[in-house]
């Protein structure tokens, strides 16, 4: 009997000491990568008199397209009672020219670069769509750099949250009217911004860079960039698609969930700048770029 009870307390205490070992680290389904930090010799060795400018347009040929806008389920609507809203990525096009276009430098010497200067960007979300606003201008993007934060706000009753995907992938939530959240973005590239809760047709976005040398087109589809140090640079315009790929359905609700579009367009010019001088650039787009992504 005796020698029964010495097996199971050295079994009990064998058992304790295994639930109170340490852990294994936990093993994420995707594999988590520290944020790179944020460059600090951004313009360490700027010298003005070696810069010039890059300027141009981002033209459009052949007619505009007819975009269909989107039939929108309102969350907080009574089922089958659906309205419309524009497409969010539908061209603006005039005068020849595409706006919100997004239009950037690459590779930028951060040492040689300009120090930072876009203003900070808010991100409001309304009823119906997100409105982004880099300082005093409002649209429908915004440019960060990163290591930056970003602040959210939600302009209504009704709950709402910011989804990113792309560059960054994270849900805000929005639970309080006029209550500002920040966020901080690490990575550089595109961050398509949606909805998170149920207002799938919101679009938003935002450029998240080391360097300066980023614009977004007017309206007649003009840039310019200035105090450009001197170089071979590549210039790449970006502009999202409007055609949708697919609708992702709730099966508890009443109408799409999620609505995903084709991916974006993206467009290459290679350009020389020579200090003290205007280097022009453009690139055109047409409706055929686009349906061939399709």
């Amino acid at each position: 009997m005796r020698g029964w009870r010495l097996i199971l307390t050295g079994a009990f205490a064998v058992a304790m000491l295994w639930l109170l070992r340490t852990p294994a680290p936990p093993r994420p389904l995707y594999p988590i990568e520290e944020p790179r930090p944020q460059a600090t010799d951004l313009g360490a060795e700027f010298d003005r008199a070696r810069c010039g400018s890059v300027t141009g347009r981002v033209l459009w040929t052949g007619p505009a397209p007819e975009v269909e806008p989107i039939v929108a389920f309102r969350v907080f609507a009574p089922p089958g009672n659906p309205e419309t809203v524009p497409n969010p990525n539908a061209p603006r096009i005039a005068a020849g020219g595409l706006a919100e276009a997004v239009v950037w430098l690459r590779p930028v010497d951060l040492k040689r670069s300009r120090k930072w200067d876009h203003p900070p960007v808010v991100v409001e979300v309304g009823p119906t769509d997100f409105v982004v606003r880099p300082g005093d201008r409002t649209g429908r993007i915004g440019i960060v750099r990163r290591g930056d934060a970003v602040e959210f706000v939600s302009r209504e009753a009704n709950l709402h949250s910011a989804r990113g995907r792309g560059a960054a992938f994270f849900t805000q939530m929005l639970p309080d009217p006029d209550e500002p959240v920040r966020r901080t973005l690490s990575e550089s590239g595109v961050v398509e911004l949606s909805s998170g809760s149920g207002y799938y047709w919101m679009r938003g976005y935002l450029v998240v860079s080391d360097h300066p040398y980023v614009a977004v087109t007017g309206e007649d589809g003009a840039f310019a960039m200035d105090q450009v140090p001197d170089g071979e640079y590549e210039v790449r315009c970006w502009k999202a698609s409007w055609h949708v790929e697919r609708e992702e359905h709730d099966p508890e609700g009443f109408g799409p969930a999620r609505l995903v579009f084709q991916p974006a367009i993206e467009k290459r010019r290679r350009v020389r700048v020579v200090s003290g001088q205007a280097s022009d650039v453009s690139m055109t787009f047409a409706a055929e770029d686009f349906a061939t992504a399709r």
